[in-house]
């Protein structure tokens, strides 16, 4: 095993406000904590993680308790492709520049 040499993780205060935005809008969400992936509640759109062959995404508690329990490296919001489209902008503009957001899956904006 390798040495761990830098590590970035997301603020309590980021975890808070992206999970309410997505909360707020009824946006499923999952967050990568290490090598797991944790989220409040599982769903259908939390089960897609399984056909990638990652991790079982676990319930963990609310949101409130994975921003300050946690190590949260990036969180991932699932809808359907329209849906993230639309949110994306939305998204940029509550997160102020304090992080970067990608898209890979038209379903996944991290």
């Amino acid at each position: 095993g390798g040495r761990l040499l830098y590590e970035q993780t997301l603020a309590p205060k980021l975890v808070k406000t992206v999970s309410s935005f997505a909360c707020e809008r009824g946006i499923s969400i999952v967050a990568y904590s290490g090598d797991d992936i944790i989220c409040e509640t599982t769903d259908e759109w939390t089960d897609v993680f399984l056909q990638y062959n990652e991790a079982t995404p676990e319930s963990r508690g609310s949101w409130r308790e994975i921003a300050h329990k946690f190590k949260v490296h990036k969180m991932i919001l699932l809808a359907p492709p329209s849906t993230i489209a639309e949110i994306r902008r939305a998204l940029v503009d509550v997160l102020h520049g304090e992080a970067t957001i990608t898209q890979a899956i038209s379903t996944m904006l991290e």
